[in-house]
């Protein structure tokens, strides 16, 4: 539209305009995007009162899309604004699709919404109507995108009636569709699904179609009717080019099959997504998929076979280490299920198979992140079989990398144990504690293992003859854990042995015969809550929940209710009942403020809201804020602060999330690392934030930078001192653009990161790109040949990174960094017109990273047909 608006400017032109000008829209029309974005720039800098100006501008702001520079896009635009004229629709139409591609859904939706409110005969109307839906929906606001799209009277209604094949008017329905489906509405959804079965759908759409017809109807319980519409797919995804389609059509077939009971068909169809020519993310999906179904179903033996096949297939696949942790861990979870179903004794075999996985991940892939959870799984391995010495040994080595959490707990309470066995009672001690340390941190840790972990610190401790420390935790288990089996003298030394071998199943029996025995003991309360807590370590919840539910019911005065209604909440959430569990926590966060619970129980209703996505993003803020309030002296209450920070980022409310970054920032009892976290945060915030002073309008990154500067004030030489230094040298590379003088900042703000020996592999390539684009800035403000000479050394960067030069022994390529570095080489090698050396750059990064081979051919293709005419030529 924008190129046939041409015929609309003056005819009367300089020649050498003319020519400019047409040279420029080639370019773009052939898809030469780097070449349409320079030489679009030059002409409106050569012909500032051209007539064509707005449309060179909004024909360069599409090519910066194309080249994935949505914030430059953004930045031109607003600019150029002013100077729009008739093409000011266009304008503001352009903003927001630049803003939808750079995530400011928000400001997108404001964007096309001011199109619609000033120019009602714009042609685009249509198009921007579904657009602001569109943004809605990335945001999560369904509600907004079904009362868009659904008004008789508005926008999108009205254009839709006049042009109702148009594929925006399609695509607008569709989305209206989903928004039903999203909101509860699946039966309108369903309806509206079908009066668009003989729509001429493009087939992308068709997909889409299809693939909502089926969630509808499994969100109904009606999933055995979605299986023929599953066919249906997979027919169509087969005729769309690339295997992507095919994928997801798998993996909603596989779902729909988990629901009607066929688990052998769903594990079939997880196997055939682990093909190659799949993006990483539907592999890693499958094979999650695959390892939970078979666990469930006990299919492992299946699941094994079609992993196995996939390694022997695939030796050099990039979750290569993620496949061989899970073949592990379904091999070890047999040897657990032969020997608690009493079905032999402990298979040697298959356990020395799963060792040998997870010790193959643990030596060939050091840096990858599932190395901790291989490293845990092989703690277990040499502790089945008695190898103390190995087993504490995997045991440490998870306990350094595991982040907090139930897996370090974990690891921490197994080198308890083993150095319990070893006599090594004080050491025994540290690791319990540091058990019970990381409970006050963890709702599951406190759950599952603050008891046993106190527990064993008293038995420790007693073997130490450390009287402080055995009163010190036994205060602790009456004052928390009332209804424990220390309570009871009777099953004091019944109870060590279980805590000791964790055999909660014998733990019950003997509790159920105390009751037996002691009908009208003072302590039946406590027994029945220490019978209810064997099933929740067993992982019984459903059970639990039911018991926890009589106990309150049998005592409803009883001095612990609080605890138990606390527990009730969390085994309702673990089984999945996540209304339940919100209703409980928040009836216990109203009824218990003074409880040491009740900061818990908050922080669990703030984190429901949080995983519910955008669509709840502003009930987890204040769900947070509370909990900071309220429990201001808790240790969540720093953690619910920067939360809600994350929180207000990620709905991007810039103000708001400063606001809680200051507040940690500022406060001097905020531990170290949370403040650098926060600092962090606040200084991406505030360089996201729109300037509001139109004369300096890149001041937010000199104010960023110096935030970023305050990290090295905390921490000046460790990893997090270098990642300051790349984030102050990328707010430089910005002001640049303002005063060149920035450049030689930039410059050493990234030797400074590449300096320190601490810095991880993501801030080195970082770096390295950064001094590139200094180079090819500064190049491109020079004349030949300092340009040339200067743009051919930022290619260099860029092919360094492609090339793995930051990495350093044992390290593996940052798939995201190699990606980006081989784009911009492309990027450069184009925009040099070395045709030949763009296009293996493109071959080698179509070796690297298969999952971009669909949107590196096109690039390829049109790379052979540039070099196929320069030959000609010659």
């Amino acid at each position: 539209m924008l190129i046939l608006w041409l015929g609309l400017c003056e005819a009367a032109v300089a020649q050498n305009e003319e020519a400019d000008y047409q040279a420029a829209a080639r370019a773009f029309e052939d898809e030469l995007w780097a070449r349409a974005d320079s030489e679009l720039q030059q002409f409106v800098e050569k012909y500032p009162e051209s007539s064509r100006r707005p449309l060179a501008v909004l024909l360069r702001a599409q090519a910066l899309l194309r080249l994935d520079r949505a914030a430059e896009a953004v930045k031109l635009l607003e600019s150029e604004q002013a100077r729009a004229g008739g093409m000011a629709d266009a304008f503001l139409f352009w903003l927001g699709e630049a803003e939808l591609r750079r995530g400011k859904h928000d400001v997108a939706a404001v964007r096309f919404r001011e199109l619609l409110d000033r120019y009602p005969t714009s042609s685009l109307r249509l198009e921007a109507a579904v657009n602001e839906a569109a943004a809605h929906a990335a945001a999560g606001g369904w509600d907004r995108v079904v009362e868009l799209l659904d008004a008789p009277q508005g926008a999108f209604q009205s254009q839709a009636r006049e042009k109702p094949e148009a594929e925006a008017a399609l695509r607008g329905k569709l989305l209206l569709a989903e928004g039903l489906w999203r909101t509860g509405r699946a039966e309108p959804a369903l309806a509206l699904l079908s009066a668009l079965r003989d729509a001429k759908l493009p087939s992308s759409l068709a997909f889409r179609r299809l693939w909502l017809e089926v969630k509808a109807l499994e969100s109904l319980g009606r999933a055995a009717e979605a299986l023929p519409l599953l066919t249906n797919l997979t027919s169509l995804a087969r005729t769309m080019g690339a295997p992507v389609w095919e994928g997801r059509a798998r993996m909603a077939h596989a779902a729909v099959l988990e629901t009607t009971g066929d688990p052998v068909g769903a594990l079939e169809l997880y196997r055939l997504n682990l093909a190659t020519n799949l993006p990483v993310d539907l592999q890693q999906e499958a094979v999650i998929r695959l390892s939970r179904l078979a666990l469930a179903t006990d299919n492992t033996p299946r699941a094994v076979e079609a992993l196995e096949g996939f390694l022997q297939a695939n030796t050099n696949s990039p979750i290569t280490d993620l496949v061989t942790v899970v073949l592990g861990e379904l091999e070890l979870e047999r040897c657990l299920r032969t020997v608690d179903q009493q079905r032999g004794p402990l298979p040697t075999n298959l356990l020395a198979r799963a060792r040998a996985r997870f010790e193959w991940v643990v030596r060939q892939f050091p840096d990858s992140p599932h190395r901790p959870r291989a490293e845990l799984n092989l703690g277990w391995c040499y502790w089945l079989v008695g190898d103390w010495a190995g087993a504490a040994e995997a045991f440490g080595r998870a306990v350094a990398r595991l982040p907090e959490g139930v897996g370090r707990a974990v690891a921490h309470f197994k080198l308890g144990d083993v150095a319990f066995r070893q006599g090594k009672f004080r050491e025994a001690m540290e690791h319990y504690q540091a058990v019970v340390a990381l409970a006050d941190r963890s709702l599951l840790v406190r759950t599952q293992l603050c008891e046993p972990a106190l527990y064993q610190v008293v038995r420790a401790a007693v073997e130490v003859g450390d009287l402080a420390a055995v009163e010190q935790a036994t205060g602790r288990i009456l004052q928390e854990f009332p209804g424990s089996y220390l309570t009871e003298a009777a099953l004091t030394l019944q109870g060590q042995a279980l805590a000791r071998h964790a055999n909660p199943g014998a733990a019950r029996e003997i509790f159920l015969s105390v009751l037996e025995k002691f009908p009208d003991t003072a302590k039946r309360a406590d027994l029945q809550l220490a019978i209810t807590r064997t099933y929740e370590l067993e992982g019984d919840w459903k059970t639990a929940a039911e018991l926890h539910r009589q106990w309150l019911e049998a005592f409803p005065d009883h001095l612990l209710r609080p605890q138990v209604e606390f527990a009730l909440g969390w085994a309702l959430a673990r089984t999945g009942d996540t209304a339940g569990a919100l209703q409980t926590f928040t009836n216990f966060v109203t009824r218990y403020t003074n409880q040491p619970l009740a900061a818990r129980a908050q922080w669990w209703v703030a984190d429901h809201y949080f995983n519910l996505g955008p669509s709840a993003f502003m009930d987890a803020e204040r769900q947070y804020q509370l909990l900071a309030t309220v429990w201001s002296n808790h240790p969540l209450a720093y953690e619910a602060r920067m939360m809600a920070g994350r929180v207000a980022m990620a709905r991007q409310a810039w103000l708001d999330a400063i606001g809680y970054f200051t507040n940690l920032t500022s406060d001097l009892q905020c531990p170290v690392p949370l403040k650098i976290q926060a600092l962090f945060a606040y200084g991406d915030a505030v360089r996201r934030l729109p300037s509001t002073d139109t004369n300096t309008p890149l001041a937010n990154f000199e104010e960023a930078a110096r935030i970023f500067a305050k990290v090295l004030e905390l921490e000046p030489t460790n990893a997090a001192a270098a990642r300051a230094w790349g984030e102050m040298g990328e707010c430089y590379l910005q002001l640049a653009a303002r005063d060149p003088a920035f450049y030689i900042a930039a410059s050493n703000a990234f030797h400074q990161a590449l300096a320190l020996p601490a810095a991880d592999l993501p801030t080195r390539c970082q770096a390295w790109m950064g001094l590139g684009l200094v180079n090819e800035r500064l190049g491109a403000r020079l004349n030949e040949p300092q340009r040339g000479h200067l743009l051919r050394e930022a290619m260099d960067r860029y092919v360094d990174v492609l090339y793995g030069r930051p990495l350093r022994p044992g390290e593996s390529p940052d798939p995201f960094w190699t990606r980006r570095a081989g784009l911009e080489a492309a990027r450069l090698a184009e925009s040099l017109q070395e045709w030949r050396q763009a296009l293996r750059i493109y071959e080698r990064l179509r070796e690297l990273l298969p999952p971009l081979q669909p949107a590196l051919e096109k690039r390829m293709e049109r790379l052979r047909e540039r070099i196929a005419a320069t030959s000609a030529g010659e």
